[in-house]
């Protein structure tokens, strides 16, 4: 270890939020190993690199991935390319997630019995802006959205005319 500080396993437990147990699974499929190990093995020392690769390990483990997958990311030539592919995919799943959320909140308002003309301009607007929304993904979810909003268009019309 050189002039580096080492941390002990419990010193690191207690930085990162992390258990012994889960440290050493990681030792045991190979994603972390202790920088340094003292007393036989006994003892397990991390350095700073070690503790920045486990912060890595963790942040990539709270967004969904498996530790063989994060193993797999960590151990490539280009991690920031697999890294960028997931900001991008969960990019496109958020905008989904928004579009969806938008059109939930019209269908909710269609429901709400309307006020005034202006109450019906505002919901109209809305409808169209969340359609709008959920029309400019990718080709892989036009036909979903195709579907979704021809049934959301013909509620509009059984609603009102009623």
């Amino acid at each position: 270890m050189n002039d580096k500080k080492a941390y002990s396993l419990r010193e690191v437990c207690t930085l990162c939020g992390t258990t012994r147990s889960t440290l050493h699974g990681y030792d045991e499929i190979g994603l972390l190993h202790p920088s340094e190990k003292r007393g036989s093995g006994a003892y397990w020392f991390y350095d700073k690199d070690a503790i920045a690769k486990l912060t890595a390990i963790e942040v990539l483990t709270f967004v969904g991935y498996s530790r063989l997958e994060v193993k797999a990311i960590l151990d490539s030539s280009h991690p920031e390319d697999a890294l960028q592919a997931a900001v991008t995919k969960l990019e496109s799943e958020r905008k989904q997630i928004i579009a969806k959320i938008c059109l939930l909140e019209t269908l909710s308002k269609m429901y709400a019995p309307a006020t005034s003309l202006d109450t019906t301009t505002n919901f109209m607007d809305r409808l169209h802006h969340c359609l709008d929304v959920l029309t400019s993904f990718s080709y892989e979810t036009r036909e979903d959205t195709e579907a979704f909003s021809l049934a959301f268009l013909q509620t509009l019309r059984r609603e009102n005319h009623s």
